[in-house]
């Protein structure tokens, strides 16, 4: 967002392969926002 100065991770991952499960890769992207909400 234009403005929004908060904090970005994008990477890629993958798995392990296990005698039950497939290997398995992905992306994933995280954002952090500045805004934060003041508690009373």
């Amino acid at each position: 967002m234009p403005g929004d100065s908060g904090l970005l991770l994008i990477g890629v991952f993958n798995t392990n392969r296990t005698k039950e499960y497939a290997s398995l890769t992905g992306t994933i992207r995280l954002q952090k926002k500045n805004k934060i909400s003041k508690t009373k």
